[in-house]
């Protein structure tokens, strides 16, 4: 599949594909992942990634994300004011995201079982100290950076798929 092709059902401006680049995309999908699966010691479902990057990606989702972990739903219930277009956004940046995963899949950090539909994210230390120690100019960049990790452990935190879907107001 051409990257390119993942980007034709809406106009994206350049900006936004400069800055949502696979690489950079991947490297939050990637934090995200590793909490979730430290935390539940569990490969990260298949639909959790497209849950991750908007939390991150939409200041006022990521800043309200709680540093320790606590109950999605309780969480949700608090916050709803920021989640009310939630399933648009997961919709529009849904090429973002596959394009990370795909950008994971081909430097062997991402295995996929389609049989469970999880995603394992493969751990290697010295990349999570890279992305931890990177000089940045943008602060929004490293917050979101340092804050992947949050999306992931709240996630960890709900028991089902289907919960935490329908928290979101997202279907499979």
């Amino acid at each position: 599949m051409m990257l390119s092709s993942l980007f034709t059902e809406h106009p994206y401006p350049d900006e936004l594909l400069n800055l949502y680049n696979p690489a950079y995309v991947a490297s939050i999908v990637y934090l995200g992942g590793r909490a979730f699966r430290s935390k539940t010691k569990r490969n990260i479902p298949i639909y959790f990634p497209y849950i991750i990057f908007p939390l991150i990606s939409i200041d006022s989702c990521r800043c309200r994300l709680p540093y320790k972990t606590g109950k999605l739903s309780d969480w949700a219930r608090q916050n709803g004011d920021v989640l009310f277009d939630f399933p648009e956004r997961v919709l529009a940046l849904r090429p973002f995201v596959t394009s990370g995963l795909i950008y994971l899949q081909s430097h062997s950090l991402l295995r996929i079982d389609n049989n469970a539909m999880t995603l394992n994210i493969v751990s290697r230390k010295s990349l999570t100290r890279s992305l931890s120690s990177i000089i940045l100019s943008s602060e929004d960049v490293r917050d979101e950076l340092e804050r992947a990790p949050a999306a992931g452990r709240l996630l960890s935190a709900e028991g089902e798929v289907s919960s935490v879907l329908a928290i979101f107001g997202l279907k499979p």
